[in-house]
């Protein structure tokens, strides 16, 4: 029985961006390259790929749940049946967020600060059994941390992620702390995220009280 050719599974929202990536990839690797638009759609016809490679975009808020967090939805394709290592194109640069996508089962972390040459890297080495993950995320998480709270009750925040609560408690919506830190609102919602499991509350309100605590 003739078996299937290995593919590469992208799954990104948005058309044009699929369709570049799929080239790129496809160029670089001389390879099959399957993309979808959500995980559903690659589930559908996944029994029929071996997949060698799924890369999950979530560049600015692609492939996210309505609350802005995407934790299940890679989840949901770490823990797929295909055995297939998983990496993640996003955005975000928080250290936490990265850490995270690792514990659910994600074999690479790729910002979108990297270049195309270093995304090739990349995706080779967790292709053969290795791990990516930026050095630069843990290098700038090394030497930016903030505290909130006081005695036992210390909770340690990024750099960027001390900025998003400064601007939680002035009462500035997403769109507005995006703008003035220059980042995407699908990062300032991963922030909030990460930022309400520390502090363990489950509101902006209950952020802004507990970090507002002496």
């Amino acid at each position: 029985m003739r078996s299937n050719p290995a593919v590469i599974v992208i799954i990104e929202r948005r058309a044009l961006i699929r369709d570049c990536l799929a080239r790129c990839i496809s160029d670089e690797f001389g390879c099959h390259v399957a993309s979808f638009p959500d995980v559903e759609s690659w589930q559908k016809i996944s029994s029929d790929l071996h997949a060698s490679l799924i890369v999950v975009s979530i560049i600015g808020g692609s492939n996210t749940l309505e609350d802005g967090h995407s934790d299940d939805v890679i989840r949901q394709v770490s823990l797929s049946e295909t055995g297939a290592p998983v990496i993640v194109l996003s955005d975000a640069d928080d250290i936490d967020y990265v850490t995270d996508s690792l514990r659910h089962g994600v074999r690479g972390h790729i910002p979108t600060t990297t270049t195309l040459n270093v995304a090739i890297k990349a995706m080779q080495l967790v292709l053969v059994g290795g791990v990516y993950v930026p050095a630069s995320n843990f290098l700038t998480a090394r030497h930016s941390i903030a505290k909130v709270g006081a005695g036992d009750e210390t909770i340690m925040l990024t750099k960027q992620q001390s900025a998003v609560v400064d601007a939680v408690r002035q009462g500035k919506a997403n769109k507005v702390i995006a703008h003035e830190l220059n980042i995407s609102e699908s990062t300032v919602k991963v922030h909030l995220h990460n930022i309400m499991k520390k502090l363990r509350v489950k509101n902006r309100t209950e952020v802004a009280v507990k970090a507002g605590k002496p």
